[in-house]
């Protein structure tokens, strides 16, 4: 397991040298076994030139050897990446993680002569990074697999399109000595049991040693005890909501009931965006609906509902469900209320993150940051 390695920030929006040192203390003494720097993370286009210099030199001095670097160097302007690693400061790092062009939204074969250039560059080895939803341009099989068998320093890619037909591809037809990495935490357990080799995560900045253990027992076939090990690391994952409810999908997908509706209720505890306690309701609604219960199907959508919140999901269920046994408008709000607290769930959001929002807004208020401030108000 490779970690995507954030950087921290203070409240003046200066980078937190200090916490980083402490964080890279932690993610070698909890198993992390390479680190990915100043790429997305890494918060990479909020920093300066000179902080991304102090970034690197702080961790290549404070990793000492000890564990494998993959440093971010891409971007939409081929010769100007070409430069920078032919008159860059690579002291210390043992590979480049490379994005696809952002912006420019080039063919597939304007993506290979971007790629073959940049790997004839340098005598790094070179990790293709496909992230579609952020460049808004995808890097096909294919194409892929052209690089991986042209260009000998083109080792590995990390695949973030969540694409598992087109990943499946590159797993089945690469060669031998070139590594698939997951380039999303939540479905990298389905890609290892595809064969892939690993994962650059953003969790594994939290939870380097529960996430890499189900890694490593992913990779050893142990798929039961894997599986285990992420219903643990989810649970504890101080994380975001919407991790937890993509994940939730997955686990939807694959037919396992108990724990997509574990994931769906911690959010309940967790949310400070009403988006996604939206999906959480429609989640429950849609889970009571096969369960033969339409009364608590309407008033889960209807809690969902009093949101206000334009959601696709939600959108589409409130259109499935009317005129039916469970729709909305069957119920009235006292007894959706009375229904929902019957399932055990609540009809709102958690008042303890409302106040916990508050506190937040009055310390952005003190800080003189009045558009922080109304915008944690209004979520509140």
């Amino acid at each position: 397991m490779g970690v995507a390695l954030i950087t921290p920030f203070k409240a003046d929006f200066s980078v937190d040298y200090e916490s980083l040192d402490r964080l890279l203390d932690y993610l070698i003494s909890e198993g992390a076994d390479f680190l990915c720097i100043l790429a997305t993370t890494g918060e990479t286009p909020c920093l300066s030139a000179e902080e991304k210099s102090k970034v690197k030199n702080l961790i290549v001095e404070k990793v000492a050897g000890r564990i494998p670097i993959l440093m971010g160097c891409g971007g939409n302007n081929t010769m100007a990446v070409v430069e920078e690693l032919k008159n860059g400061d690579f002291k210390g790092i043992d590979g480049v993680l490379s994005v696809c062009p952002y912006y420019n939204k080039p063919s597939q074969e304007g993506l290979y002569q971007h790629f073959k250039t940049i790997a004839a560059a340098t005598n790094l080895p070179v990790v293709l990074y496909n992230v579609p939803g952020r460049t808004g341009i995808n890097l096909a099989a294919e194409t892929t697999l052209r690089l991986a068998r042209d260009c000998e320093n083109i080792v590995a890619i990390k695949e973030a399109s969540g694409n598992f037909t087109q990943i499946d591809d590159i797993i089945k037809n690469k060669p031998a000595d070139f590594d698939v990495l997951s380039g999303d935490d939540g479905i990298t357990f389905p890609l290892i049991t595809l064969g892939a080799t690993g994962v650059i995560s953003v969790i594994g900045n939290a939870l380097p040693k529960e996430f890499s253990r189900m890694v490593r027992l992913a990779l050893n076939g142990d798929y039961d005890s894997a599986m285990a090990a992420l219903r643990h690391a989810v649970r504890w994952n101080p994380m975001g909501c919407e991790y937890r409810l993509n994940l939730a999908d997955l686990y939807r997908v694959a037919g396992d009931p108990n724990e997509y509706l574990a994931l769906s209720y911690s959010v309940f505890e967790r949310a400070s965006d009403a988006r996604h306690l939206v999906r959480a309701f429609v989640n429950f609604s849609e889970y009571f609906q096969v369960s033969e219960k339409p009364k608590a199907s309407a008033a889960a959508l209807r809690a969902a509902r009093r949101f206000g919140v334009e959601d696709s999901a939600l959108k589409a269920a409130l259109e499935l469900a009317a005129g039916t046994d469970h729709d909305p408008d069957s119920v009235d709000d006292d007894e959706a209320r009375d229904l929902l607290a019957q399932e055990g769930l609540p009809d709102g959001a958690n008042a303890e993150m409302a106040v916990c929002l508050l506190l937040c807004a009055s310390d952005a208020a003190a800080a003189r940051d009045r558009n922080l401030a109304a915008d944690l108000t209004r979520r509140a």
